[in-house]
This record gives C-alpha cells, structure tokens and sequence, in this order.
C-alpha cells in the first residue's frame, strides 16, 4: 500500500487527520543536511555511464571531460554498452518492441546525444525533488527527470513515424548530418551550394527536378527528417491532423480516388484521405504550417478527377502557406505538358525550382 493510503494523508488539502496521526504518532520528517544532499547529488549525477553504446570507450572517454570520480562508478544492464540510466527514462523491451531493432538503435543515439547535456539533471536522468504526498511529503527524493522524459517520449514518436514514412536506404541522411555524395551525377560543388541552401533555408518550398541518381530524394528526405523532429520535440499547438506528411504523389491522388468513389457507402465507406484541402486548413487555423513532403510527381496519364484533387490539395497548400517540397523525374518542359501550365505556376511561386538535369550533363 502506498504512503499516501498507509499514513491516511488528503490529497484535497495540504494537512493529516489528526486522529491518524495520534494513532501512528507521526513526527515531521527530518530534513537532509546540505553535506547529506551534495552527497546524494553526486551519487546520482555519477553512478551512470554517459557513454553512447555506438562510440568507443576509449574515444569517448577522451573527447569527454573530467568527470567527478564517482561517475566511474557505471551501472549497465549487464553487457556492457547499455546504461542503467535508460530503465529509469523508458522500458527498454517495450520500445524495442515498437521501433525494431533498427528504430531502437536510432533511437538510442540520439536519446545519448540530449540526455548528457540535459540542464536540469547534467546527464543522470534523475533530480532531486520534493515528494508530493505522504509521509515523506516535502522530502527531497530522487525522480526521473522531467524535462528527459519529455525529449524521451517525443524521441520515440520521432523515430516511429520515420521509420514508417521513409526506406531503409534513405533514413541516413538527415540534414544535420548531410554532405556532398559522390556517387550522385551532380558535381561535388553544386551538392556543397545546394546543401548550405537547404540547410540555411528548411523550412522553405523546393522543387528537384532531375534524373535517377541527381540526389532530389536524398535532400527531400533530409528536409523531411528536420521538419518531422522539429514537430516531435518542439512545443507546438495542438493538432486534429498531424501537419507533416511524406506521401508519394500517385499513394495521396489513389487514396483520394478511393474515398470519391466509396464515401457515400454508408456500410462501407472509405477512410478520408490523409491529405486533404480541408486538414490543411485547419492546421493553419490551429497555428500550424502544414508541410506536405510529395514524392515521385512524374505524371502517368492522370484523369481530370485526380488532376482537380492534386490542384485542390497544392493550392490549398499555397494559399496557407504551407511547405511544398516535391521531387519529380520529369524536365519542366515535361512537367508542364503533364500538369499544366497554371500548376506549374503555382508551384514555382511556392518553391525554391532545383533543376538537375543540366547539372547531371556537366558532370
């Protein structure tokens, strides 16, 4: 049984019973000396490791620096790699069991990275705080760190929702961490230029057009990583519809075609889409920007229905200022002959146009 139930203590009101406390002859608790509280402090801050179970010891023990002799003192989960640390911040079966192996991995390299240089704990995952209730209420206890739990948790939905929205072969390149890659047909140079453009400027519009092997979907997706943290684990409003979204062009126009022709089916209808003119306007009443991530628009014939459902949708867009960045095989001659001019129009005033292909002839 809880303290608050043993020692018969009222969370409506900041006092004991009397009768309780004469039966159990309660006394105040004492409170620790500041020699006792230094003491535990240390104990806490320096009883886990800070090392990442994806650096070396040794490199990471020299590019850190000194520490108090008690952080020496590591508790691990028995193979050496993985802190103690981490079973008081999150349940490590259950959020492996959520992201996957690869997921928990990511995960756990960037929890590594915010935790040690967290201000309100310095990197042990815990603090010193009042209890709240029962017989030690007022006494300095040991907690979780709060402002850790609150990264931890929007961490994990990160990690989640991008491992579910982008391919294997993409999810390395972030754009903290993006560089100029050789194996792509545009020079060295010109990936440097676009790179420090990208990085300046993520929360603008962009249109790559290119061919195969030009690196569009490698900084789509850099972008997409950025604006997908920044929404996790910056305070936002709160949202109805999440308002970053990574989406093939031919998936959104399918699902809205989908829901056109089974919306009136009262048994069965069709679920709405996820991108929809509608969501994203009321994002934006809500005090989001809404940020639509469209892949693959390379145009195959596409029916006058789809053709008005992708208009409405990138208009809305516009109109909303929201984020547009879109990646698309076709030259702009092309593009234009697909689409139309006026969609065209509509997207090159909403986005920075990249044009790749004649970047791939110079190289």
């Amino acid at each position: 049984m809880s303290d608050h139930y043993d020692y018969g203590y009222c969370d409506y009101h900041d006092t004991y019973h009397d009768d309780v406390k004469q039966a159990h002859k309660m006394q105040e608790p004492r409170q620790p000396t500041s020699e006792e509280l230094d003491e535990i402090f240390w104990e806490q801050q320096y009883t886990v490791t800070h090392t990442s179970p994806t650096v070396d010891a040794k490199t990471a023990d020299a590019e850190e620096p000194p520490r108090h002799g008690k952080e020496r003192q590591a508790a691990t989960t028995g193979n050496g790699g993985v802190p103690a640390i981490r079973r008081t911040l999150w349940n490590e079966k259950t959020t492996r069991s959520l992201l996957g192996e690869d997921g928990y991995a990511w995960f756990v390299e960037r929890a590594g990275r915010y935790i040690p240089s967290c201000p309100s704990c310095k990197g042990s995952g815990t603090v010193m705080m009042p209890a709240p209730i029962g017989i030690r209420r007022r006494t300095l206890v040991s907690e979780s760190c709060p402002s850790c739990a609150v990264r931890v948790e929007a961490l994990i939905a990160f990690t989640r929702t991008y491992f579910e929205t982008v391919p294997p072969a993409y999810r390395r390149f972030t754009l903290r961490t993006l560089q100029p890659h050789p194996p792509s047909a545009v020079p060295l140079e010109k990936q440097a230029e676009i790179i420090t453009v990208l990085k300046v400027n993520p929360d603008k519009g962009y249109a790559f057009f290119g061919p195969a092997g030009t690196s569009k979907t490698v900084w789509a997706t850099a972008l997409y990583s950025e604006m997908l943290y920044r929404q996790y684990v910056r305070p936002h409003p709160r949202w109805n519809w999440f308002p970053v979204r990574r989406i093939s062009t031919k998936a959104m126009l399918d699902q809205h075609s989908h829901w056109l022709k089974r919306r009136s089916n009262s048994e069965n209808p069709a679920r709405e889409p996820d991108i929809t003119s509608e969501k994203i306007t009321a994002a934006t009443k809500a005090g989001q920007t809404y940020r639509l991530f469209l892949e693959d628009m390379n145009g195959s014939g596409e029916s006058p229905e789809r053709r008005a459902a992708l208009f409405d949708v990138l208009n809305t867009l516009s109109e909303n200022g929201g984020q547009l960045v879109l990646t698309s095989s076709l030259t702009v001659a092309e593009f234009k002959r697909e689409y139309g001019e006026n969609l065209f129009w509509r997207i090159a005033m909403h986005c920075t146009v990249v044009n790749l292909f004649d970047e791939a002839v110079k190289k």
